[in-house]
């Protein structure tokens, strides 16, 4: 895996938590309309990992 990978899913990976954490899309601390604004809101717009038949 390269380094903007690594940042790419690090950055996904606060989307997803600050979506879980009830936070807003608009929260997105990232310039808009910049790449680490997309990932972010990629990560934010992610399906649970989870699926809710999974949960039996």
């Amino acid at each position: 895996m390269n380094n903007d990978s690594d940042a790419d899913l690090k950055i996904r990976t606060e989307g997803r938590k600050a979506y879980e954490d009830g936070q807003p899309v608009t929260a997105c601390p990232y310039p808009a309309d910049s790449p680490s604004s997309y990932q972010w809101k990629s990560g934010w717009m992610q399906p649970s990992p989870t699926a809710p038949e999974d949960a039996s």
